[in-house]
């Protein structure tokens, strides 16, 4: 007769992650005879549900094959794969001979794969979704069962391979439908990209500043951590020397080359890097730790079109990938016209203008001359960050174009509020009167009331001598 023992060292063995370990057999009063045993197993076939639903696989109580009611938080979209086992004596293990019982015994999910054991073709089933992937007519005999593909769950912790026996001793009888509640451990952090403001200043040949934080996602019993990778593709008009690079975990500062490595290599210094950050010696450090922080400090090489500058990273724990937002700064431009305040159509060069942040504060870009036609641009000041699209400026004339007014006090200021619009300027006209010349006679002035006294003098002396003839004459 079949030993009961056997079959309890068979459910101590196979299912060891999703099938109980104990409680499999009736050993209360029931008689040997009800005891199930490969005598007593009717039909060839019967049918596997592999019900998948969001857990810690390595804690909480194991199921004994029966189907239980709902569980939450199934998972849709993950394919599991059986494969029946084999073994040189008996291929594949047939579960109705008492041999083929004692082979099973001794399978676990880790030798099935070598000789003497060896795996059939693999049939594979994806969850639906309420997380149940149902394997139909299966022949009767023990399969290994992997699950093969996430889908698009953030799995961190996958359930381990286990082996499941179709039928299933259970309760003094024989299961043709088994389930099995595999849990799997999910990603679920939310890792974050930040960057600093640079505040009012020109934007190329200053250093920008981000800083990826990326939490530590908890990861099932016992389970340790594969791979913990942080990328981030840099925009073309940024460099970046990874030797400025600063990785911490929960604010202790890891070293390149023992704890991470970095690629590029430290001292490269090329616009538009990926920049890989793979955990290696700290690998073990991230079990129950909190979270990374890694910051780039990239300098500004050229300005180009676009009006910001965005980047996105991107971590990748046990083959699960998140990304970060996408922060970004912005830049705006100032062009200056220099033009004749009696006729604005005149432009004016030579005016000399600085830029500051603001009235009597600190100088940003300057000094600067309008040109042959009367402008002057000042290119790449930055703006702000993320939806900050405005920041006030201050221009102030230093000197005038020759023979016009420099202005003094508060008319030398001119504020200027810049907007994130890249190389589309915001235009300003600023006026100039033209120097007074030194004072000249006025028209019609002295000269003319010399010349009009000594006329009428005339006049007068002309009047007289008629007189003096005309009693001459009478007089004779």
């Amino acid at each position: 007769m079949f030993e009961t023992k056997t079959l309890r060292r068979l459910a101590a063995g196979v299912g060891a992650f999703a099938l109980a370990a104990a409680g499999l057999l009736g050993v209360g009063t029931a008689h040997a005879d009800d005891e199930p045993s490969p005598g007593n197993i009717t039909g060839t076939a019967g049918d596997l549900y592999v019900h998948k639903h969001k857990g810690d696989p390595g804690a909480g109580t194991a199921g004994d094959g029966t189907q239980l009611d709902p569980l939450p938080d199934p998972l849709e979209g993950v394919e599991f794969t059986v494969q029946r086992v084999g073994h040189a004596s008996q291929d594949p293990i047939d579960l109705t001979t008492s041999e083929g019982w004692d082979l099973a015994v001794t399978a676990t999910p880790a030798n099935v794969g070598a000789a003497p054991f060896s795996l059939g073709t693999g049939t594979s089933v994806v969850t639906g979704a309420d997380g149940v992937a149902h394997f139909a007519d299966l022949a009767y005999g023990l399969y290994l069962v992997t699950e093969t593909d996430p889908g698009d769950n953030p799995i961190v912790s996958p359930v381990a391979p286990f082996l499941v026996s179709v039928p299933f001793p259970s309760d003094n009888t024989w299961l043709y439908d088994v389930h099995v509640y595999p849990k799997n451990k999910l990603n679920e952090t939310v890792p974050t990209k930040t960057v600093t403001d640079p505040g009012n200043q020109l934007a190329v040949g200053d250093d920008v500043v981000w800083t990826v934080t990326a939490p530590v996602p908890p990861l099932a019993t016992g389970d340790v951590f594969d791979s913990f990778i942080i990328s981030d593709d840099f925009d073309d008009r940024l460099g970046i020397d990874t030797a400025n690079v600063v990785v911490q975990l929960d604010g202790v500062t890891l070293v390149a080359g023992t704890d991470y490595t970095i690629a590029p290599a430290a001292g490269s210094s090329t616009a538009g890097q990926e920049v890989v950050i793979t955990f290696t010696g700290a690998l073990e450090d991230l079990v129950g730790a909190d979270e990374v922080v890694v910051t780039y400090t990239t300098q500004v090489n050229e300005l180009g079109e676009s009006p910001y500058f965005e980047n996105q990273a991107f971590v990748n724990v046990n083959d699960t990938q998140k990304s970060t937002d996408k922060p970004r700064v912005n830049w705006g431009s100032i062009e200056v016209t220099k033009v004749n305040k009696a006729n604005e159509q005149q432009t004016l060069k030579g005016a000399v203008f600085e830029v500051y942040d603001a009235k009597d504060g600190a100088q940003v870009a300057g000094p600067l001359t309008t040109g042959d036609d009367g402008k002057l641009r000042v290119d790449g000041l930055w703006v702000g960050i993320n939806d900050d699209t405005t920041q006030d400026y201050w221009l102030k004339e230093v000197k005038a174009p020759a023979g016009y007014v420099t202005p003094t006090g508060d008319a030398a200021w001119t504020k200027v509020t810049v907007t994130a619009d890249g190389l589309n300027a915001v235009q300003v006209t600023i006026t100039n009167p033209k120097q007074q010349g030194p004072g000249l006679p006025l028209t019609g002035g002295v000269g003319t009331a010399i010349f009009g006294g000594t006329g009428l003098a005339l006049i007068v002396v002309a009047i007289a001598a008629g007189i003096a003839v005309r009693r001459r004459q009478t007089v004779r």
